[in-house]
């Protein structure tokens, strides 16, 4: 989010407790001698809780987050970590050899096991289920 964008949403408890603040400070300047120890210190305490939050959106104007960079800025730093941290080369006599992150866990296991589930699933193997299947629900009627 950005510096204004958190300013602008800060608002919403800075309003009412700037109004809450006047309130409280005209108050207690009109009827201070009117009022019972016990109500001034409750109109001072609230009066110093609602000041920070009212102050709140001024302090993330001077000391908020520092703009974010812009997301080509991003991708391009990224893809320049990524060419020099991430992917290896390795030299042969014949030929080079270039090892990435997306390489790194491909093995010929996954092939071997598309072969084999190739092999399991064969028209002779389906009518051989698809009997058991029969069977099953014929005794389950029996």
């Amino acid at each position: 989010m950005s510096k204004t964008g958190l300013f602008l949403v800060s608002l919403v408890a800075a309003i009412p407790a700037g109004f809450l603040a006047v309130l409280l400070a005209l108050d207690f300047l009109n009827r201070a001698e009117q009022m019972e120890t016990m109500l001034k210190v409750v109109s001072i305490a609230t009066l110093l809780a609602s000041a920070p939050v009212m102050l709140l959106p001024f302090g993330i104007l001077i000391f908020g987050p520092k703009a974010e960079p812009e997301p080509e800025e991003v991708a391009a730093a990224s893809a320049a970590d990524v060419s020099k941290a991430d992917v290896a080369v390795v030299a042969e006599p014949e030929s080079e050899v270039i090892i990435s992150p997306s390489d790194e866990f491909k093995t010929d296991a996954s092939a071997d096991f598309a072969a084999a589930e190739d092999e399991m699933v064969t028209e002779e193997g389906l009518d051989v289920f698809e009997d058991k299947i029969l069977e099953d629900e014929d005794d389950a009627k029996a």
